[in-house]
């Protein structure tokens, strides 16, 4: 089990390194994400309106840097300021909770498409190390108080 784990973790980090380097936090591949909004708000007309009045070069760059802080929270178990502001944002915003899954579904499929060396044990590994992040925005939509932030 351990050794899948490792397995898993290697193939994940391997493709976070090919699509953005090592400074996804303040750089990154601005075509993924410009390919990541089309998806995501072509899904509905709820989610383009969600976003019709926003500016989606810099909603661009928070997502570059949420998925920096979502890695994170998968490889330490720590949730920033910046992920725990996030999800402060999407509760006071009231983001319909069944969109996380939808988000997460669009952002796999551009890894799918922008890594040229994706497969389906790779895709696999980003939907395992995003699930604690976007677990943790649900979790944060159902209550006042950030599930780890503790008493």
């Amino acid at each position: 089990m351990v050794e899948a784990l490792a397995q898993i973790n290697a193939r994940f980090e391997a493709s976070y390194g090919r699509l953005f380097g090592n400074d996804i936090a303040t750089h990154g591949d601005e075509p993924f994400f410009q390919d990541f909004y089309d998806r995501f708000m072509g899904h509905s007309e709820e989610i383009r309106s969600l976003f019709r009045n926003t500016d989606l070069a810099r909603q661009r760059t928070v997502l570059r840097r949420s998925l920096f802080d979502m890695a994170t929270f998968y490889a330490t178990g720590i949730v920033t300021a910046r992920l725990r502001h996030i999800a402060r944002i999407h509760q006071r915003l009231d983001f319909p909770i069944d969109l996380y899954d939808v988000w997460l579904d669009a952002l796999i499929s551009c890894v799918e498409d922008h890594d040229s060396a994706c497969d389906a044990t790779t895709a696999m590994a980003w939907r395992l190390a995003l699930t604690p992040g976007v677990t943790y925005m649900k979790l944060w939509h159902r209550t006042d108080v950030s599930p780890l932030d503790g008493p």
